[in-house]
């Protein structure tokens, strides 16, 4: 949440205190009752937290399942899918909204998110749906305004990511399928169909940058495999593709780059052109489905440079995420060519990399190994770590995002614990949330959130405040699916009928790559 984000859009952030009630299940919002590759042993914990006894036999047993999934066509796959709903650790329960909010020293304002509410196990406790959802919410969590969409470019998927502009309208990656802008009363203003993934920034000449996928025939070192490479698409303020780049072209002479590929190629030789090292993105559990190629770059963030730091990044610069390398890099904004990179002795599977206002990088470092997550200040000039948060008590395995505020304090998001939460210089909690949708008291949906800041910030005052906001999103009728619940447990019952013109199954992306059988 560059200042870019902050000052021409501010960023995607905090969600509402809204909970959705499931035929398969009730769902309540107080009482008791996170790209990226996860596997469901690294979601025994709840996301968050120490692994437990049943996490580790959890993972044991998943070699088993590997192996009958792996057949003789794909070797051994892991199941590596999103995870949209997330075991609550008996600790958590009960926690959903604001649960603290010093008005002292946190930060006050709005807040948009939206909930990551896709995937196998969310849609088998939620009745089949998906939600397509964002949300702009106040300090105590209380739901102010929230978009809501008709485009459905893959069923079984939501929004990865959702963000808002200086002028209202909402801009969401539907992940590995469609990017679509909304105005502020949730009609399209226009969608397209790719394999858009992740994130996706604003640029300082109104185009858009968005991170998007592709399976592609490589050779290296005189080894042929298939690939699922990462690359940019740049947008037009119409939608219409510019251009794209693949981090395999971009970052190809980086030896770096050699030591990566060579390193897991030769940790398992490709065998049938399939994604099948035991920890690739091979078999997405969540969807059943074997994706095409090895996953060995997964970019997961795209900002911009907002000063510039001597020998490192000029202003405009694209900063990014490599995950499966353990890296951030520079990208010139001219040539796109790799000008600086750090990460690969320190970070562990990271997400988020951003320059704040001293021309610092905060990262988010999700420590999958470690199994315990940090917020990192990075001096890029000696590449010291200047600042840090970390808590026995925080982990996010996948996903994550970390926001340096006016106040001086950090917004962290657990992603994959559905908890976000602002802390001091001195890593002191002074303003806590929790997501609010619970399915069955048992399982959370993970989030992304980030506070609203410059002209998007003043935006979405002066609608709300001249009393514009609409907390039940799309003003059109909805999708069948789950009910919404406010804060008071009042149900809204879900339309059943879907509105005219959505698609029952998505058009194929042109560029879409055929899934081989495992």
């Amino acid at each position: 949440m560059s200042a870019v984000k902050s000052g021409l859009i501010g960023a995607a952030a905090v969600g509402g205190v809204i909970a959705v009630l499931f035929a398969s299940g009730t769902v309540k919002l107080s009482g008791s009752g996170d790209e990226s590759s996860s596997s469901s042993a690294d979601d025994e914990d709840g996301g968050d937290g120490k692994a437990s006894k049943k996490g580790r036999k959890g993972r044991k047993g998943r070699k088993g399942r590997r192996g009958r999934r792996g057949s003789k066509k794909g070797g051994n796959l892991e199941s590596l899918g999103y995870i949209g709903a997330v075991d609550i650790a008996e600790k958590d329960k009960g926690k959903v909204g604001t649960t603290i909010n010093d008005e002292s020293r946190a930060h006050q304002g709005l807040s948009l998110y939206n909930p990551c509410a896709w995937g196998r196990k969310y849609r088998k406790a939620a009745g089949g749906k998906v939600l397509r959802e964002a949300r702009i919410i106040n300090n105590a969590g209380e739901i102010l305004h929230a978009w809501s969409t008709d485009f459905v470019p893959d069923p079984k998927r939501g929004w990865a990511m959702a963000k808002m502009d200086a002028e209202g309208n909402l801009y969401a990656v539907n992940a590995r399928s469609g990017f679509v802008k909304l105005d502020w009363d949730s009609n399209t203003v226009w969608s397209v169909k790719k394999g858009f993934h992740h994130d996706f920034n604003f640029a300082p000449d109104g185009k858009i940058y968005a991170l998007v996928e592709h399976g592609r025939h490589v050779t290296f070192k005189d080894q042929k495999f298939d690939l699922l490479d990462n690359g940019i698409v740049i947008l037009g303020p119409d939608g219409s593709v510019e251009k794209e780049l693949w981090l395999f072209d971009l970052l190809h002479d980086l030896p770096e780059l050699d030591a990566h590929i060579s390193g897991r190629l030769s940790k398992h030789a490709p065998k049938g052109g399939l994604a099948h090292d035991e920890d690739e993105d091979g078999f997405d559990e969540e969807e059943g489905r074997v994706l095409f190629g090895r996953d060995l770059f997964h970019a997961n963030t795209l900002n911009f440079a907002t000063k510039t730091i001597e020998g490192v990044m000029n202003e405009g610069d694209i900063i990014t995420s490599v995950r499966e390398m353990n890296m951030v890099f520079v990208l010139d904004k001219e040539t796109f060519a790799p000008k600086w990179h750090w990460g690969a002795d320190e970070l562990q599977k990271q997400h988020d990399p951003e320059q704040i206002d001293n021309g610092n990088l905060l990262v988010f470092d999700n420590g999958k190994q470690r199994r315990y997550s940090r917020v990192l200040e990075v001096d890029p000039t000696t590449e010291k770590i200047v600042w840090e948060y970390k808590d026995e008590d925080f982990f996010s395995n996948i996903r994550g995002l970390s926001q340096r505020l006016p106040s001086g304090g950090t917004l962290v998001v657990s992603s994959q614990r559905g908890r976000a939460f602002e802390v001091t210089p001195e890593g002191e909690v002074v303003w806590e949330y929790w997501s609010p949708d619970v399915l069955g008291g048992k399982l959370r949906v993970p989030l992304r959130l980030e506070r609203l800041q410059g002209d998007a910030l003043a935006f979405a005052q002066k609608q709300i405040d001249e009393g514009k906001g609409n907390p039940q999103g799309a003003s059109k009728p909805k999708r069948g699916g789950p009910s919404r619940t406010d804060a008071t447990g009042d149900a809204e019952p879900a339309d059943a009928k879907a509105p005219t013109g959505a698609p029952d199954e998505p058009e194929k992306p042109a560029d879409a790559p055929e899934a081989k059988p495992g």
